[in-house]
This record gives C-alpha cells, structure tokens and sequence, in this order.
C-alpha cells in the first residue's frame, strides 16, 4: 500500500496497522522529509518564540537536527550499508503552459551521505555554540539559532532535492543566511562589510549557475537530474551542453570560494566562529564540490570542461596555501586552509573526469568526495578548536598573543594536533588517505594531459605548505612560553565545548580507512544517479591499501609534509622571530599578507569604474527613462485636466457652448464615418 492511498484509506486503522503498512518507500519519503523539513520548522519556531526560551530557542534547533540526523541515519542504514537501490520520489508541482514542474528527493549514495555528514556535523556545531556564545543575550540568540536551523536546511535540501531549480531554491537560501550569520556582529563596520562582500560576490557566482540552469531547460525542457542524464539527446546538443557546464562550474567557483572569486571567504571570519566551522565543514562551501559531483554526467559529454576544473582547483589550492605562511589570524589561517583544501577537491574532480574518459577508472571521483568528507570533520575540529581558543584567551586571537596554551588548555590542544596532523596528511590519520589518493589521480591524468602533471607538482608543493602553515600555527598558539597576559591567564572549555572536540577528533583520525577497509569507499560512495556510470569495476578496501603503500609517490609526499612540520617547529619554536612580529609593510611576506595584492589591482578597480559606472548608468536610466516616463505621462495628465477645468467655470453659456460643439462634432462623425461605412 502507497503512502497517498494509506492517507485515503487508513482513517479506520489502528496506529500499529498504519505503520505495518508502510513499505520501504514511503518510510523512506518520510525519513526524506524530516531530513529538510525538520531544520526547516525549527528555523520558523525559534525565530517566532525562542525569545523566551533558553538560549534563544537552542534547544529547538538542537532536537530539530537530532530528529535530522536519525532520519539520515536510517536513510545511511537501508542504502549505504543495506545496499538498496537509488530511489527518485517526484511529484507534480504546478504547472505553467506545457510544463509540467516536479518536486521530490533523490536517495542515493552521494546524496545520503552528504545528508547524514551535514546533520552530524551541524548538531556538533550547534551543541558548541550553546557555551561559546554564552555572552550573548538570548533575544539576540533568537536569530542566530534560527538562521543557523535555516541555513542547514538549505544545505540539506540542496544535496537532496531531485531536480537543478529545488536545488537552487535551497542554494539561494544558504547564499541568505550565510550574508546573516557573517554579519551576525553587524555593528561592527567590518562585520557588515564582510557579509556584503560574501554576499555579492556568491551573487556573480549565482548568476553563473543560473544562466546554466536555464540553458539545461531550454534545451530539454526538464530541470530533473534523472531526465536530463538519461536525455537521448545529449550528443546532439554538445555544445550548449559545454555552455551550461561552464556556466553551472562557474555557481561552484562563488559558492566554494575557488579563484578567482576567492576574496570573500578569508573576511567571513567577522561572523562568529561557530558560523565560520559551518560554512567550512559542513555548509556553503562544499556545496560547489557537491554540485560538480552530481553534474558529473552531464560534464563528460565535455571532456575538456574537467580540464577547467582541474585547472581552477590547482591554481586555488597553490594560491591560497601561501597566503597562510603569513597570516597572523588563527581564524584567517584556517579560512586560506578552507580555500587550498577546497582546491584539491576541484583537482581530483577535473583529475577525474580526464581518467574516467581515458580508462573508466572511478579512482578520482572517490578522492574528491573522501577528501570532502575528511575535510569536513578535521576543518570542524579545527575551527571549533580555534573558538576555544580565542573563548579561553577572552576573545584574542591573534597568534602573536598566545603562546604555552598546551598546558591551559590540554583537551583543546590535544584535539586541535589531531586535527592539524590530519590535515597535514600524516599516516594513518585521515588527511593522509585522501590527500594521497587526490595526488595520485592527478599524477595519473599527467599522462592523458600533461597540464594535469603541472598541477600534481601544485599539490605537492600545497602538501608541504600545509603542513607548514598548520604547526605554524600550532607552534605559535600551544607551545613555548606565554606572550601575554591573556595567554598566561587562559583556561580550558567547559564539557559542551570539549566534548565535540573529541567526536570530531576521533572522526578526523579515523574516517580515512574507510577507503581501505572491506568494500571501500569507492565502492560505496560512486557516481551520481545514472545508468551510464558507475559500471566499472571499483577496488576493494584491500587493493587500494596495497596500491597505495607499494607507490613510491605516497612517500614522496608523506616526506614533504614531515619536512614542512619540522621546517615550522625549527623556525617557530620560540615564538615568532623579529621580523615576523609587525605586520609586514614589504617584501614577499607583504605580499602574501595583502593577497598578491589583487584586491587593490583587480577588485577595487573594478569595483570603482566598471561596477560603479554600472551603477550610475542605472541610476540615470531609473531618473531620466522611468521615472522621466512616468512623471511626463503625470505632468500630461495634469496640463490636460488644467486646461479642461477652464471649460468648468459655473457659467450656463460654457455649458451651452460645449454641448453645441460637443453635438456638432457628434453629427460630424456621424456623417464621416457611420454612414460611409454603412454604405
């Protein structure tokens, strides 16, 4: 029995008939739903009565995403571990002339996966910031929760819904809350700013995505991710598909922050810091990989569209790993770790997509989608990490300020060095499985196309920036001697904070072996929904364990990673040298500090002449065009009904004299035109 006719028939059943009733599919509807919906509804309750409650209402969008994450693990249960089959649930939406409009979800590995990290993920977040934002006023908490519930619903309904115009209805919303929740501080000038920039700037992304929406349904007159992977006439529409794959990479560049729209995401850390761990771990910025990832069909119709992909991931993942050398930020060097990590994830994409046209292998596909996973949980420790920190060093965090908080802050330290050993790649933590395999896969495609060569030589040398930057960091927070007062003063995180810490660290240190143990992860997590992909034969946990330890690339970049730890220790043991300790005013150390200076030579230009000229021409045409249009037809309007007042004067020989004006120019009319044309 279906759920609709359940619905019209069951209303005499017992509530134990009703549920036996159900079969797989409407439970997995209902799992669906709650999923979204449930966020959804919290966001809508705490915003109009969590005033009142404790917290703001946190406790509603704390059980709001507890009910989430259950429904994705029963949904992670029945399909990822039971093995079921992907299921398209699509009903009618509304209708406009010929189109017919759907709305539903699409169960499948890659979205329940997404789903089930997403809600596990944002819960931990939220837990966090239940203390961290302990100062706050609860009516001014109010809308932080909501938001916060908002926002995952966003992300949640993105990885879900089943067709590219849900998809971005719910992308949109996240475009919304994150501009909220950057410039949740909004009486700082910077934090404004701030939320501004990430706005309009995803914005230009956005409009990309669009103008590929579009052309997808122009051409095929569906927006359903099944009908238009399935579409017979793909081929013959190759070229608007090369288009449209442009336009929908170029969404992905300004929701993941990827060059050249990178500038918005390192000024996102105005917002609070547990806004900064969702939009890196768990929201936003991975939804771009997420909408590579499922486009993917429709990409291979375009080969040479990987090799934009790959290209743009390399560049973002070099450019952006040098930036941190220099930060002075603890934030701001997580944030430029966001960026470069995010880059690896376009790299093995477009690494991809080179070696599944060349040899069918799936290999770099699993590497974006393992290292999105890994990222997720060791930049949430991180970031939560960085919070305890500056909660504990009251509200400093600037490097230069800490020093010795390994010994104030022992569980905070612990967590954050399993975090920042994973994302340096270390054996057998996670970074290290998905950082290899991301390498690996570039290096392969370096014989399809040798520009893919170039970027494995940009990865290695990421590898060691990363893990440089990272105990920089380390070095300069946890060890040595306190700086200042606030370091010699710190205090560790209550158990609500710490005790996230620990999940993710036991997270970050582990859940790289799913690719090397039993099935593995690629034989789990594949391609998206289609019959067209996915049929090749994926290693077992066990084969790739050997290919991996047996390939002498795998040392060469454990060895770089192991030297950019101990190049860090050497040089910041006791803290920053002299000439490290002012913000630089010149040389490379400036110019990585102030962003190769493309703000001042590419934006701010831009911003000045082009946009601003833009501006003003709008400005002109809305004065002069519109409103000239719309007061002249007002100004007419007023001269005619002056003139025609005059006529209204009281006088009986005006009225006299119009009605016998008024009837002989009847009677001409009459003559001229009545009769003429009845005869």
């Amino acid at each position: 029995m279906t759920l609709s006719s359940l619905l019209l028939q069951g209303h005499g059943e017992s509530t134990s008939e009703l549920i036996q009733s159900f079969d797989w599919a409407d439970r997995e509807l209902i799992a669906a739903a709650l999923v979204v919906g449930l966020p959804l509804l919290a966001a809508l309750v705490t915003f109009f009565v969590g005033k009142t409650m404790w917290r703001g209402g946190a406790a509603i969008t704390i059980a709001a995403l507890v009910g989430s994450l259950l429904a994705s693990l029963s949904l992670f249960w029945n399909h990822i571990v039971g093995g079921a089959e992907v299921v398209d649930f699509s009903g009618a939406w509304f209708t406009v002339g010929s189109y017919h409009f759907t709305v539903g979800f699409l169960l499948d590995n890659l979205s329940i996966w997404l789903a089930t990290l997403v809600s596990l993920l944002s819960l931990l977040i939220v837990i966090f910031s239940t203390h961290y934002l302990h100062e706050e006023p609860d009516a001014k908490l109010r809308r932080y929760y909501a938001v916060k519930a908002l926002f995952v619903a966003g992300m949640l309904g993105t990885v879900l819904m089943d067709n590219y115009l849900l998809m971005f209805m719910f992308w949109e919303i996240m475009g919304l809350c994150s501009y909220l929740l950057i410039g949740y501080w909004y009486e700082k000038e910077s934090a404004a700013i701030a939320a501004k920039k990430a706005f309009l700037v995803t914005r230009l992304g956005d409009i990309f995505l669009f103008l590929g929406i579009v052309l997808l349904f122009t051409t095929f007159h569906t927006f359903s991710y099944r009908e238009l992977f399935h579409h017979p006439d793909l081929e013959a529409n190759k070229a608007i598909l090369f288009w449209a794959g442009l336009f929908i990479f170029g969404g992905a560049v300004g929701k993941s922050a990827q060059f050249p729209l990178d500038l918005w995401l390192p000024d996102a850390m105005e917002g609070p810091t547990t806004v900064s761990a969702l939009i890196h771990a768990a929201t936003m910025v991975k939804a771009g990989v997420y909408l590579v990832a499922r486009s993917f069909p429709l990409l291979l119709i375009n080969p040479d569209l990987f090799l934009v992909v790959g290209v743009i991931g390399g560049i973002t993942a070099l450019y952006t790993a040098s930036m941190a050398l220099a930060a002075l930020d603890i934030k701001r060097v997580l944030a430029f770790s966001t960026l470069s990590q995010l880059g690896y994830m376009f790299l093995a994409l477009g690494a991809g997509g080179i070696l599944y046209v060349e040899t069918g292998s799936g290999a770099g596909f699993t590497a974006a989608m393992l290292h999105l996973m890994n990222h997720a949980f060791f930049k949430a420790l991180l970031f939560l990490g960085a919070g305890s920190v500056i909660l504990g060093m009251h509200h400093h965090q600037d490097l230069r300020d800490m020093g010795g908080l390994a010994k104030k802050m022992p569980t905070t330290h612990k967590t954050m060095l399993i975090g920042s050993l994973s994302i340096a790649g270390i054996i057998p933590l996670s970074g290290f499985w998905s950082k290899d395999e991301v390498l690996a896969t570039a290096f392969k495609a370096g014989s399809h196309s040798a520009v893919f060569f170039l970027l494995w030589i940009f990865g290695l040398l990421t590898a060691f920036m990363t893990a440089f930057y990272m105990f920089r960091m380390m070095w300069l927070a946890f060890y040595g001697k306190p700086r200042t007062e606030s370091a010699e003063h710190a205090h560790e995180s209550p158990a609500v904070m710490t005790a996230p810490l620990v999940i993710l660290a036991v997270f970050a240190a582990i859940s790289g072996l799913w690719l090397v143990i039993g099935p593995g992860f690629e034989s789990v997590v594949t391609y998206p929904y289609s019959h067209d992909l996915g049929e090749h034969e994926a290693l077992t946990g066990g084969e790739i364990l050997v290919e991996i330890l047996l390939n002498p690339l795998t040392y060469l970049s454990l060895v770089l990673a192991i030297a950019g730890i101990l190049l860090a220790g050497s040089r910041y043991r006791n803290g920053l040298p002299a000439s490290e300790r002012d913000e630089p005013t010149t040389g490379v150390r400036n110019v990585l500090y102030r962003r190769y200076y493309v703000t001042e030579a590419l934006y701010e230009p831009l911003g000045n002449s082009v946009a601003y000229g833009i501006a003003k021409l709008s400005n002109w045409f809305d004065r002069k065009a519109i409103d000239g249009a719309v007061n002249g037809v007002a100004s007419m309007t007023d001269h005619a009904g002056a003139r025609t007042r005059r006529w209204q004067d009281g006088r009986l020989t005006t009225y006299m004299a119009s009605v016998a004006i008024g009837l002989a120019v009847l009677l001409v009319l009459v003559r001229e035109v009545v009769l003429r044309i009845r005869w």
